[in-house]
């Protein structure tokens, strides 16, 4: 509720303020629903990046001769 000392438009401006603020959140909420799918997506190819070159690095490995 406003303050009864508020002035001519501010309840108006306060208003406008918070539908302002809401689209901002929305807006914001679906740009970090698409960044968190993402970063899902560049989780998995690391995990498959490191899937591949471990088992390079182990046919590496068994290739050396033995000390």
């Amino acid at each position: 509720m406003l303050e009864t000392w508020a002035g001519p438009g501010q309840a108006e401006a306060l208003a406008q303020t918070i539908r302002s603020t809401r689209t901002d959140v929305t807006d914001i909420k679906g740009r970090m629903t698409k960044i968190e799918s993402r970063m899902t997506s560049l989780e998995r190819m690391v995990t498959v990046i490191q899937q591949e070159h471990g088992v390079l690095l182990r046919e590496i490995l068994d290739r050396l001769p033995s000390k």
